[in-house]
């Protein structure tokens, strides 16, 4: 069995179409656990798209394409960070933290906003 990845290096799977299996997936299973508590699926998606151009050009790398979520507690520039704290309700960062920052490769799809436990 390939994994995510694999089916994407070998293009047997665009990183638009994996985006929306991963995207239909947290509509499905995120109801009662409330684990993403925000999406930006749009910058996503553009995200996604630019992944697939880039990959019919030949300028693919590493992890590129593949869909990441990042933990609520990270500020993630134009993204609700909240941390599930109150004192934190709708907070947007201007900014991302350097740990996102660090991870900002261009065209990774990214769904900011896993949360956990409150």
């Amino acid at each position: 069995m390939l994994t995510q990845l694999q089916r994407l290096q070998a293009k047997k799977i665009s990183s638009s179409e994996l985006l929306e299996v991963h995207q239909a997936r947290i509509e499905d299973a995120n109801a009662a656990p409330d684990a993403v508590v925000a999406l930006d699926v749009e910058r996503a998606r553009e995200a996604a798209k630019s992944a697939d151009d880039a990959q019919a050009a030949g300028k693919s790398w590493g992890l590129h394409g593949l869909p990441i979520t990042v933990k609520d507690t990270f500020q993630t520039e134009g993204a609700e960070t909240t941390a599930r704290s109150p004192g934190l309700a709708e907070h947007v960062p201007r900014r991302d933290a350097d740990a996102v920052a660090n991870l900002d490769m261009p065209n990774v799809p990214d769904l900011p906003g896993t949360g956990g436990a409150a």
